[in-house]
């Protein structure tokens, strides 16, 4: 999100991040957990939200071990492992079974992130989402390598990287099948 104009104290940020999300999800701000991390001079800043709802049963059910002191995103739990390693620019996508969340970063940081709904999403379906992103934005280019992290079917080609899997032969889904195949004596 980008600094708001004129925001003079950290309670008028969440405000303002409070309107944001209640203008961009329709629903009132009270149903949202806001966390935001905001440096002190930065123009840019994370803004995270997870249904107040699911923040209170999430609560209860590890309240028996003790109060939740964090929940993180996928997409900045990802960051977080691997932002120092990643070339600037290019998009980041963090994928999980029902969502795909991507991010286009340059040499300034983090320029545009999106969290889109994705039923099981395949790496044709994230090059899609990265081409109309790379349109709509405008920040990064479509030609930035796109590093993906998480669950994806398909084989990745063109552009696409895998940046969590280990780099074995083609990696290609019937290979890496066929190999769990040969080696499954070895791990009996």
């Amino acid at each position: 999100m980008d600094r708001p104009e004129g925001v003079r104290s950290a309670t008028e940020l969440e405000l303002a991040c409070e309107a944001r999300f209640q203008a961009g999800f329709d629903r009132p701000a009270a149903d949202w957990r806001i966390a935001i991390d905001a440096r002190l001079f930065a123009r840019h800043f994370f803004v995270c939200a997870i249904p107040r709802r699911l923040f209170d049963a999430l609560s209860r059910i590890f309240g028996a071990h003790g109060p939740v002191v964090s929940m993180r995103p996928c997409l900045i739990a990802e960051l977080g492992r691997r932002a120092r390693r990643l070339p600037a620019p290019c998009w980041f996508v963090a994928a999980t079974r029902d969502c795909v969340t991507i991010a286009g970063l340059d040499d300034d940081g983090c320029r545009v992130v999106r969290v889109l709904s994705a039923e099981q999403p395949s790496a044709g379906s994230i090059a899609d989402i990265v081409a109309r992103e790379a349109l709509l934005a405008g920040e990064i280019g479509a030609d930035a390598p796109v590093l993906v992290a998480g669950t994806v079917a398909g084989d990745f080609t063109g552009a696409l990287q895998r940046v969590d899997a280990p780099t074995w032969g083609t990696q290609s889904s019937s290979w890496t099948s066929n190999y769990r195949l040969a080696l499954s004596e070895q791990w009996a």
